[in-house]
């Protein structure tokens, strides 16, 4: 059996980047809530966790992602900041 592609390489093939401005969008698969999700042998990982690990290194245990662009398929790390789950659902939409 052929090993596996590293992660960061099938990663970046399911994005759509633009300016380091803008949403770069996961075009790959998505949950029901419509984050992006990638696999990791048998583990599903959400694409905007695993982007901002690839991009700015690892998240705090117990903290969770924000995307200040309220965009849940981009994976721009420039558009994601670190928060406590309290931070996070007082800034969520509804």
């Amino acid at each position: 059996m052929p090993a596996s592609r590293p992660i960061e390489v099938r990663f970046w093939e399911k994005v759509k980047r633009g300016l380091s401005t803008e949403c770069w969008l996961w075009v790959g698969g998505h949950s029901a809530k419509s984050y992006g999700k990638i696999s990791l042998g048998t583990t599903t990982l959400r694409a905007h966790r695993v982007a901002y690990i690839l991009q700015k290194g690892p998240i705090p245990e117990g903290k969770q992602i924000d995307h200040l662009c309220r965009n849940r398929l981009c994976v721009n790390a420039n558009h994601m900041e670190v928060v406590d789950n309290r931070q996070n659902v007082l800034r969520g939409i509804g």
